[in-house]
């Protein structure tokens, strides 16, 4: 599920349960992900697994630069344009 990748990366880099929940719901709505968010894996479309995998690199607020390789590859050309 897209919401439990983001809530482990964010509990793995030191947020409380509580405060990864909330944050998962914040960048998993931002990344326009809502609807999809306890849908399993297998399930979701590649463009949107995609997102997901943004969606938990750019949930930590820690980082001031980020280095994504290729990221606009598998995503569709809405999200390429917004994201």
């Amino acid at each position: 599920m897209p919401e439990d990748y983001v809530v482990t990366y964010l509990l793995m880099r030191g947020y409380s349960y509580g405060d990864a929940r909330r944050k998962a719901g914040e960048i998993l709505d931002l990344m326009e992900l809502k609807s999809v968010a306890r849908s399993p894996m297998s399930r979701v479309s590649g463009g949107m697994a995609k997102r997901a995998m943004l969606a938990m690199v750019l949930s930590a607020e820690d980082a001031e630069v980020f280095f994504l390789n290729e990221p606009p590859p598998g995503l569709d050309i809405r999200s390429r344009m917004i994201f």
